[in-house]
């Protein structure tokens, strides 16, 4: 997924990016037993994204920065963890 960045001929402010970033990985950290899984974090993500859409764009380009990261990371967990994911689906 590609990093949202500021439209052309936009600068990003580095204050309102990493306000953004921080603000989110607060929230997120409220989260962290629901995003384990991509079916859990996507829904957690998706409205965190739609979010970010009536910001700034730097700040929403922030928020986009760690969803990112963060969709990434829960990709990587599932796929060294194949066993957990399988067990999870289990119920």
């Amino acid at each position: 997924m590609p990093v949202r960045i500021a439209p052309a001929g936009q600068r990003i402010d580095q204050v309102l990016f990493r306000q953004g970033r921080i603000e989110t990985a607060e929230l997120l950290s409220t989260m962290l037993g629901m995003i384990e899984h991509q079916g859990a974090a996507a829904e957690v993500i998706a409205p965190l994204r739609k979010g970010a859409k009536a910001k700034p764009a730097s700040y929403a380009a922030g928020v986009e920065a760690l969803l990112d990261e963060v969709a990434a990371m829960v990709e990587r967990h599932e796929m060294n963890n194949p066993q957990n994911v399988a067990r999870h689906a289990q119920g």
